[in-house]
């Protein structure tokens, strides 16, 4: 389960994905389109495997490369202290 670290947060959709803004230390992170998606769904509340089933469903890929994908998504935003696990 991640936990986003709403209290230091912003975000908002572009044309080439979204911008995540941390509020803390003013850093800003561009986001692609499915990585914007997979960020908005963890913030309303998604697991993981409601995204891999989502995604599998959508994109026709193997879950188990969706499953690594993910998880490199989310070491990222947990690297970058945007989420927590």
């Amino acid at each position: 389960m991640v936990k986003i670290n709403k209290d230091r947060i912003n975000y908002r959709e572009e044309e080439f994905g979204g911008l995540v803004v941390d509020t803390k230390t003013g850093k800003i992170f561009k986001l692609n389109k499915t990585g914007y998606k997979l960020f908005c769904a963890l913030y309303n509340g998604s697991t993981v495997e409601d995204l891999i089933n989502t995604l599998q469903n959508e994109l026709k890929i193997d879950k188990d490369v969706l499953k690594t994908d993910i998880d490199h998504f989310i070491i990222e935003l947990v690297n970058r202290g945007l989420i927590s696990k």
